[in-house]
């Protein structure tokens, strides 16, 4: 599928889906109150020019791609949203995500009426999906411009994990604008890959949500004007590599942090 980029795809309030065997270009921009699933089978979700501009409007966003959502590394190009809800299973390319205001990390799942050559329709359904995922070393990169990052265990499973990136896959969580922070029920994991969560106020975690890496994966945690907060049963723990806290005000220090590396604490005007 490629659209062109002046080429919209607007709707009210019901769903909107792509699917393609191998790649999917987006163009203008998607818009709907509803849901938007792109599915690209053997290829990867790109966006068709690098001006910044919007690429889908929706309150949930489904994402899956056998290669990657958006471009990182030489090439960075984001896809960029305004939606709700996220889920995205992504491959050796990564996911690559700057969301205009708050999002959430959750269940996603789109129903459209296939129309038949008799005019009757079909519901076709991309059923429930959660979490953000990469195989083959995939790294995963979300940021918003202008509002809260929340991260929660969705159904589709139920397992405790909200990101998990692949072998050495690499995640950046960021919070970029004034006042914003990030809160997190469910693991952040990389297998061995570096893994950095940073907000512009708060980084809070609840229950048994953990942020885990292995071997010489490192963790990297700072809220520039606020406060790292973590629950009692909330773990930091990689192989050797080094973990930091960095925080504006207070570090609350949860479960176990645990590294064969070392591990920094600064909390520039509060306490740990």
């Amino acid at each position: 599928i490629t659209l062109s980029t002046s080429s919209d795809l607007i709707t009210g309030s019901g769903d909107v889906r792509l699917l393609a065997g191998i790649n999917i270009t987006l163009g203008g921009y998607i818009s709907t109150t509803g849901s938007v699933s792109a599915t690209a089978v053997t290829g990867w979700i790109r966006d068709g020019d690098m001006d910044a501009g919007m690429d889908i409007y929706s309150f949930g966003l489904r994402l899956w791609s056998a290669i990657g959502v958006g471009q990182l590394g030489a090439s960075v190009n984001p896809v960029e949203t305004t939606s709700s809800v996220l889920s995205a299973r992504v491959g050796t390319e990564g996911l690559n995500i700057l969301e205009t205001d708050q999002l959430l990390i959750g269940d996603t799942r789109v129903v459209v009426d296939r129309v038949n050559s008799d005019a009757s329709n079909t519901d076709v359904i991309d059923d429930t999906q959660s979490d953000l995922t990469s195989t083959n070393s995939g790294s995963i990169v979300v940021r918003t411009l202008n509002g809260d990052l929340t991260f929660l265990d969705g159904s589709a499973p139920v397992d405790d994990i909200s990101v998990h990136a692949n072998g050495s896959g690499r995640i950046l969580l960021e919070a970029i604008g004034p006042g914003t922070s990030i809160t997190f029920h469910a693991d952040i994991i990389s297998d061995t890959g570096e893994i950095s969560m940073l907000a512009d106020l708060n980084v809070t975690s609840t229950g048994t949500a953990d942020i885990l890496s292995g071997a010489s994966g490192t963790i990297d945690v700072e809220a520039r004007n606020g406060s790292i907060t973590y629950s009692v049963n909330s773990d930091q723990r990689t192989g050797f590599g080094d973990i930091r806290f960095n925080a504006e005000i207070n570090i609350t220090l949860g479960g176990v942090t645990e590294t064969l590396g070392d591990v920094s604490g600064t909390a520039v005007t509060g306490w740990i």
